[in-house]
């Protein structure tokens, strides 16, 4: 008697059939996923205002200006070079140097703009964990630090704290800011889907005031002496007089100050 080596049974070309219609969905479901992704990626860049509005704001707000004049301190305006102008076309800029009652130097920089009308916010702001490292300059604190709330005129401000060597040897302190509405830090970060989410949360929150803030000054005599520095330099350099809640905040919103 010979052996029977194949089986061609109904129930084993039914399986086979199942194995095949499965494969072909997949392959379909794999396009289906890329349009969709597409297609959310282009409203978030594009933010046009009928999706705004369909999202409620969320957090508190308030607005977000700097002040040029500080007793004791003294103003020096700085020109900002041309890359820098292209990147915040749109947005009301202020830039320059303090010079401290102990003689220190303090750079600061505001930038503010509302959604969808000032800078590139798909790559965002030219935060210190982009900027410095492209320049060469060193990472010397974490970049997984817990934010700095910093009180201004009663309201608790969040901002970053870095510590960087640059190229030029010098160690310097930050505190920077990506604000939504004054009060929601936002992480910009160097990888795609971080600044992702960034864009598609400032074009879905009717909070549409933006600032950054970049303030800086060389570690000396030491760190924890710019540290002070700083933290006494920010509540008298930035505003935040004025406020909007969430009921406001639905209608269409401006930058308290102009720069």
């Amino acid at each position: 008697m010979s052996a029977i080596t194949g089986d061609s049974s109904p129930a084993n070309d039914s399986g086979s059939d199942a194995v095949l219609r499965q494969k072909q969905s997949a392959k379909q479901t794999v396009p289906v996923l890329g349009i969709i992704a597409t297609v959310l990626l282009i409203l978030a860049i594009s933010s046009p205002y009928w999706l705004l509005d369909l999202f409620p704001a969320r957090g508190e707000s308030w607005p977000i200006s700097v002040r040029q004049e500080i007793p004791g301190y003294t103003w020096q305006s700085e020109e900002l070079e041309k890359e820098v102008l292209a990147h915040y076309m749109g947005a009301d800029l202020v830039s320059g140097l303090y010079r401290t009652p102990d003689n220190s130097v303090i750079s600061a920089f505001a930038a503010t703009w509302i959604t969808g009308v000032g800078p590139d916010l798909v790559f965002g702001p030219h935060t210190p964990d982009v900027c410095y490292p492209a320049q060469g300059g060193i990472c010397l604190s974490g970049k997984q630090d817990p934010l700095t709330y910093i009180d201004i005129q009663g309201r608790a401000v969040p901002f970053g704290r870095r510590v960087y060597k640059v190229r030029s040897g010098q160690t310097v302190v930050i505190y920077y800011a990506n604000l939504l509405g004054g009060s929601t830090f936002m992480e910009v970060g160097d990888r795609i889907w971080t600044r992702f989410k960034m864009a598609l949360r400032t074009r879905t929150d009717k909070r549409r005031e933006q600032a950054y803030l970049l303030i800086t000054t060389p570690a000396w005599p030491s760190v924890e002496a710019a540290d002070e520095r700083l933290l006494k330099f920010i509540p008298q350099w930035v505003n935040t007089q004025g406020t909007h809640g969430p009921a406001q905040a639905e209608g269409e919103q401006t930058v308290a100050a102009s720069l």
